[in-house]
């Protein structure tokens, strides 16, 4: 199972995104959250292998990379 960290500011947007993974075999909702909301406490009490990123969640991405290399980013 593929856990998946959704950052999205549009709540429509997130609450459709997680429909769909909720929808997936393989997959699942780890987290759901504002872009804003992105913390390395976030990630430590919900890893992910998978982050849906909205472009505004940009500052956050470069932490991600460094503090979880293994987590796919897109």
């Amino acid at each position: 199972m593929i856990a998946v960290l959704i950052a999205e500011n549009d709540a429509m947007t997130r609450a459709l995104i997680e429909l769909y993974i909720a929808q997936r075999e393989n997959y699942q909702v780890a987290a759901s959250i504002c872009c804003h909301e992105l913390t390395p406490e976030l990630l430590q009490e919900h890893p992910v292998q998978l982050a849906l990123m909205n472009t505004d969640g940009m500052e956050g991405i470069g932490w991600l990379r460094q503090d979880c290399p293994g987590v796919k980013i897109i």
